[in-house]
């Protein structure tokens, strides 16, 4: 026996975490039905799956396998190329074939911090807070990272002893970062700022991590001196409520800082003191000016940018009140794509149980099996149902994505039989091949069968019984076709050909080599 074996492709490329299969196929060249092992050398164990190890393959019949990959979304799965080989062994002769591929693994990123302690205290004797900050890389790729802190009311300074780490796979950083209060007072209240601390990466801007902490100041004086300050701070208050007050936004706000490109905003101010007339700017162009101090408007954002507000009355301005907001572009998503349907057999018997194997795209996340109406799942690749009913059934797949488009796949049309109940089990010819005419015997035995029949190319014969032998002289290459009925009158047949070789020419003796056309010629006396 001889087999044929390849991969789909040499270079699969996967992201950690997914599972994506590679097709083998093998195809016997022998003249009996084969059995062969497939295996995997050179990954995790884990990282490979082979969901049929071992299966048969019909004489002169190819078959497609597949080996499923799935590394861990594990910071173990560096990205990289892995090489591997498959090996097919045939189980009944022993022979096999490797085939190298490589797999390659995408990176992924996952940065994750912590800052420790989550409080620190400021007084009037301790000074210096200093806060451990760890970073851990949870993904497969090295980064080296940026660290800086802030806080949304700049109330904090920030020292930080390394404001640039390489952090790999798997690995955690720690870095000491040290916090305090821009303005400190004597006469304040305990307050309390909010900061945080982030690491965004060098090489891809868009990876950050960051984590939140709190600086609690302590006031300097006690209560006796505290409540004699508040008394005349209450007095200070009083004049000052009374003063006139400037116009003034005390409220900026959007229903979302970050939106997709041609998505709508929805802008809420407040105004107080006397406002007479606001504004509302969108990147330097005017979104509302009225005489509405408490109100909402809505612009539809194209591109990154700032909502600023200012308050009038009389010939006096507010403070102008800013709110930023970031526009992306949304990511397109990529046409659901059919790249493998087949049915396997397409001449199934009523009863028998029929393979579907399919393979899509990453952009597919629904498929479905016309006319069953079965739900396939994109990552399993293969679907087992059983035949129920004789007749022409036509198949395909329709896949869809995220999106709603939709693909069809072409047709694959089962012609279904009723299967016989009667079965050949021998049927062979002795010897199996001829060097020239000569004489074979042939053996037969079917079960379940009321008659059997024989053809040879030429005639078909009626056979006595259901099991015997007979010889039969065989002059050139010739197919026997055994045919056994059951009681309905269902078939099944066999074939078995007897090759029979040309013998060698007999070797030329006499005469001339260059041309043997011409007879020679025979003197018998006589003349003239």
């Amino acid at each position: 026996m001889s087999f044929s074996a390849r991969l789909a492709t040499e270079t699969i490329s996967i992201e950690a975490g997914v599972t994506s299969p590679l097709g083998i196929e093998i195809a016997n060249r022998g003249d009996e039905q084969d059995r062969f092992e497939l295996t995997v050398e050179g990954l995790d164990p884990e990282w490979t799956a082979i969901p049929v190890p071992t299966f048969a393959v019909e004489a002169m019949e190819n078959s497609t396998e597949r080996i499923f990959f799935k590394p861990g979304r594990v910071s173990e799965s560096l990205a990289g190329n892995y090489p591997f080989v498959v090996t097919v062994r045939s189980l009944i002769s022993g022979e096999a074939r490797t085939l190298q591929g490589v797999l390659e693994i995408k990176p992924f990123n996952h940065l994750s911090m912590e800052v420790a302690p989550r409080r620190g205290i400021v007084s009037a004797f301790k000074k210096d807070n200093e806060f451990t900050v760890s970073v851990v890389n949870l993904g497969n790729t090295e980064h080296v990272l940026q660290v800086f802190g802030n806080d949304p009311d700049d109330q904090c300074s920030f020292e930080i002893s390394q404001e640039q780490i390489s952090v790999g796979p798997g690995q955690q950083r720690d870095i000491s970062v040290t916090v305090n209060p821009v303005k400190s007072s004597v006469l304040a209240s305990s307050q309390l700022h909010g900061f945080a601390v982030s690491a965004r990466s060098v090489s891809n801007p868009s990876l950050v991590c960051s984590a939140q902490a709190q600086l609690e100041v302590k006031p300097l004086l006690a209560p006796s001196s505290m409540l004699a300050l508040l008394l005349a701070t209450i007095l200070a208050l009083v004049w000052w409520a009374f003063r006139p007050q400037p116009p003034a936004i005390e409220s900026l706000m959007l229903s979302k800082s970050s939106v997709q490109k041609g998505e709508d905003i929805i802008v809420t101010w407040k105004a107080s003191n006397q406002t007479r007339t606001v504004l509302i700017e969108v990147n330097g162009d005017e979104l509302y000016r009225g005489a509405i101090t408490a109100g909402q408007k809505t612009f539809t954002a194209e591109e990154s940018g700032m909502v600023v507000a200012t308050a009038f009355r009389d010939e006096k301005s507010s403070n102008p009140a800013s709110a930023p907001y970031t526009v992306t572009t949304p990511v397109a998503i990529p046409d659901p794509e059919i790249r493998a349907f087949d049915i396997q057999p397409r001449n199934p018997g009523v009863g028998q149980t029929v393979t579907v194997k399919f393979g899509f795209n990453d952009s597919v996340t629904k498929a479905t099996l016309a006319p069953r109406g079965v739900a396939l799942d994109p990552k399993v690749g293969t679907y087992q149902f059983e035949i129920d009913e004789p007749g022409e059934v036509s198949y395909q797949i329709v896949a869809e994505n995220a999106e709603g488009n939709t693909v069809k796949s072409r047709s694959i049309t089962l012609t279904v039989q009723q299967v016989s109940t009667a079965s050949i089990i021998v049927f062979r010819a002795e010897p199996a091949e001829l060097a020239g005419v000569g004489t074979v015997k042939l053996t037969w035995q079917l079960t379940d069968a009321v008659r059997a029949e024989i053809n040879d190319g030429v005639s078909t014969k009626p056979l006595p019984d259901i099991k015997g032998e007979m010889e039969v002289e065989v002059t050139k290459s010739t197919q026997f076709i055994l045919t056994g009925y059951d009681s309905k009158g269902v078939i099944v047949r066999q074939k078995l050909s007897i090759p029979v070789k040309s013998p060698p020419p007999p070797p030329t003796t006499g005469g001339d080599p260059t041309d043997d056309s011409i007879p020679p010629t025979t003197s018998t006396g006589g003349g003239n």
